[in-house]
């Protein structure tokens, strides 16, 4: 099990929050911004959204805590969210069961060892046709995965810290489709459905204060 009350309790006490799909977020109510904090539950498939409605309010999640889903070795699938701009260090530390990571293009920042110890990783997509920056070693000092970047931006992401630690490093085929792969239009198993649109995941449903669904 993934989740330690510690880590809860920390983010709550530090203002503003929700569970959302058995995840708790934690707001920052000026910039209408939400941080994946902590999972409530073991989860085999995380399908984190680009924003959800809560309180009558639209938070666009933006960032995932350090930690957040350290040691979580039952997940196998992970959507990241196009709205995410930072993975925090740890987020998928030991997260063995996890074999590809793709990092949406519009994260610029991932903290030290973001995804050490995924030792059954065997591939890393990064949109970004700039390196996002990194803190130290995101995959850890010595990955084994397949690095695969846009095409055009080999020597760029060889040459830059952190990314220059993999050994193969492959350009994607250029192509006008742009990739959603993991995140379903709807899933039946989860408690609320969840949309694409326009490429973005969304949470389909509104919640009141008390965290209680509303039609």
């Amino acid at each position: 099990m993934c989740f330690t009350m510690g880590s809860l309790s920390s983010a709550m006490a530090g203002g503003a929050g929700a569970i959302i799909d058995d995840i708790f977020y934690a707001f920052n109510v000026e910039a209408h911004t939400a941080e994946v904090i902590r999972p409530m539950t073991e989860m085999t498939a995380v399908f984190l959204p680009d924003a959800f409605t809560y309180g009558g309010q639209v938070y666009t999640v933006t960032s995932i805590s350090d930690e957040a889903f350290y040691a979580c070795d039952a997940i196998t699938t992970l959507h990241l969210p196009e709205s995410l701009t930072r993975i925090g260090s740890f987020a998928f530390g030991c997260c063995s069961g996890l074999t590809t990571v793709k990092i949406p293009k519009n994260v610029t920042f991932i903290n030290y060892f973001a995804f050490e110890g995924c030792d059954n990783l065997e591939s890393v997509y990064s949109y970004s046709t700039v390196p996002p920056t990194a803190s130290y070693a995101p995959f850890g000092e010595e990955p084994t995965a397949t690095l695969y970047v846009p095409s055009g931006c080999k020597s760029a992401y060889a040459t830059a810290e952190g990314w220059k630690l993999f050994t193969n490093i492959v350009e994607m085929a250029p192509t006008a489709i742009k990739s959603v792969d993991g995140a379903p239009e709807a899933n039946s198993t989860a408690k609320h459905k969840k949309v694409l649109k326009n490429g973005r995941l969304i949470i389909d449903g509104k919640y009141n204060a008390a965290g209680q669904r509303v039609k």
